[in-house]
């Protein structure tokens, strides 16, 4: 496994890769400059979502646990929110909401997996793992009009 780390405007992101895909996305105080093509992919495509260039991300990652969940969850349109409680109907949960907050904690693919598009059904934010004024930054990034190259 390769890790190389890119500022962005949320601080150090430490992005992880094994031989054929992104494996790892969060947030680090490592210094880290490792190569690898999928890496510079990531990297340029991670800039590109800050610059306003880029709402979908194209390089191959590898999920693993909660699978289906963040499948579901990366069928969320840029710029939109869901619901902890419709996430988990999606799902097939109806009843798990609190189940989905957990799992969406436990997301290590951070931006990719976009747990911060998830928020309570009352429209509050909910929790965040980096925090709430990150998970703010993101959603406002996403909902500001731009023009976009892709």
């Amino acid at each position: 496994m390769k890790t190389k780390v890119i500022n962005t405007p949320i601080g150090q992101l430490a992005i992880t890769a094994s031989d054929d895909a992104i494996i790892k996305i969060a947030k680090s105080d490592d210094i880290s400059n490792e190569n690898s093509e999928l890496l510079d992919m990531a990297c340029q495509q991670i800039t590109e979502y800050f610059d306003h260039k880029r709402r979908i991300f194209t390089f191959p990652i590898r999920i693993g646990r909660y699978n289906e969940i963040y499948e579901q969850l990366r069928m969320v349109p840029y710029g939109t929110t869901i619901s902890y409680k419709e996430l988990a109907i999606r799902c097939g949960m109806p009843r798990a909401a609190r189940f989905i907050g957990n799992v969406m904690h436990q997301n290590e693919l951070l931006l990719v997996v976009p747990c911060h598009r998830v928020i309570k059904a009352d429209g509050g934010l909910g929790g965040f793992g980096l925090g709430l004024d990150i998970k703010r930054y993101l959603l406002q990034l996403e909902m500001t009009p731009q023009n976009f190259l892709k």
